[in-house]
């Protein structure tokens, strides 16, 4: 895979980016117990990227998707508007529809979803509760996933080359990246 790239993008949590011009770009962030859905569409050399810090807007039990796009997509003048997953996949996949790539037409990556303490409360378990509403968005759209990347107890650095759906990833504390192409 050429990994040339004419630009690059930092994505922190609550911010996600969409790649739907010809140059290449590289995509990189840090995850400890956020997780990032990448999408992509390497025929097309469009795809879009994720930085989530929770699953949904709601701490309770209950399913935000019945109130978003709308209450969670409000500009709310901060840098973080897409820090719920829910939101952030609603979002990037209404904006590659409006290019012309529906969801059938996308593969994915899951990412990250770390957890630091084992054993702890289910109520804290962000890391587990992101990597699971990842799948069920993906599956409820049919996407597939070409891998899954998460869990564990060790935080990721990961590149993502959205014009053909290259990821690098390597653990915190080592050296060498894995490389996953779809």
């Amino acid at each position: 895979m050429n990994t040339t790239v004419t630009n690059e993008v930092a994505l922190y949590p609550g911010e996600l980016y969409i790649h739907t011009d010809p140059d290449p770009v590289r995509v990189w962030t840090l995850l400890g117990s956020c997780v990032s859905v990448a999408l992509f569409n390497r025929e097309a050399r469009m795809g879009a990227i994720c930085h989530a810090q929770l699953a949904q807007e709601s701490l309770r039990d209950e399913d935000c998707t019945r109130s978003c796009p709308e209450v969670c997509r409000r500009d709310k003048g901060d840098s973080s508007r897409f820090r719920y997953l829910t939101c952030a996949f609603s979002y990037m996949l209404d904006e590659l529809r409006k290019v012309g790539l529906d969801a059938k037409r996308l593969s994915a990556y899951i990412i990250g979803g770390f957890e630091s303490r084992v054993g702890q409360k289910d109520f804290f378990r962000v890391g587990e509760k992101n990597i699971q509403t990842a799948r069920e968005l993906l599956a409820a759209r049919n996407i597939p996933i070409l891998h899954e990347e998460s869990g564990g107890t060790k935080g990721r650095t990961l590149y993502f080359y959205p014009h053909h759906g290259e990821l690098l990833f390597r653990y915190h504390g080592e050296r060498e990246y894995s490389r996953l192409s779809g």
